[in-house]
């Protein structure tokens, strides 16, 4: 029973380094930023709870970033920007439904490629296709996500649902996981 105890208090203290150094970080950062107008209308704006100002204010930080993306022509700009914008979480849904569907062996190489390869359908236009006949095919998708027809309507779902419409969204995800709960 004291290993796993032991294990336990290991492992959390760990996790709390990270975060520790995690938040240095940040503490740093913040130092250097501090005097930065933008900043502290922020921090002025979580300090009295009011999070659409803050919101506001975060816009305006991330202008510099919307350029970059619009810089890049893509063949679906709006989804495109959508997809690079979110990336994190498009990509923790595919991970999540594969893990959930595929087991958790390398859930996130496939999530990761399955991103990958939408990215690229955005931008170029190119269908989303998987060579099952390489000499590796560890991250490649086997029981969900294996076509472009599915990978395109679960994110266009994604989308619809950021936006309040989580319709689509609902019945792609039963569909998904229709006999794993029954």
């Amino acid at each position: 029973m004291s290993d796993n105890s032991d294990l336990k208090n290991g492992i959390v203290a760990i996790f709390n380094a990270l975060n520790s150094k995690a938040n240095t970080e940040k503490r740093k950062l913040l130092e250097l930023l501090g005097d930065n107008e933008i900043i502290q209308s922020a921090t002025r704006s979580l300090q009295s709870d009011n999070i659409q100002s803050f919101d506001y204010v975060c816009r305006k930080i991330t202008l510099p970033v919307d350029a970059m993306i619009l810089s890049v022509d893509a063949k679906h700009q709006s989804y495109y920007e959508f997809a690079v914008k979110n990336h994190h979480m498009i990509e923790r849904n595919f991970c999540g439904l594969f893990r959930l569907i595929e087991g958790a062996g390398c859930s996130a190489d496939k999530s990761r490629t399955v991103m990958r390869m939408l990215i690229i359908f955005l931008r170029t236009g190119e269908e989303i296709k998987f060579n099952y006949d390489g000499e590796y095919t560890f991250h490649l998708p086997k029981k969900i996500f294996k076509t472009h027809t599915e990978i395109y309507a679960f994110f266009n779902a994604l989308m619809r649902l950021q936006m309040g419409a989580p319709i689509e969204f609902i019945r792609i995800y039963q569909e998904i996981i229709g006999g794993v709960y029954e």
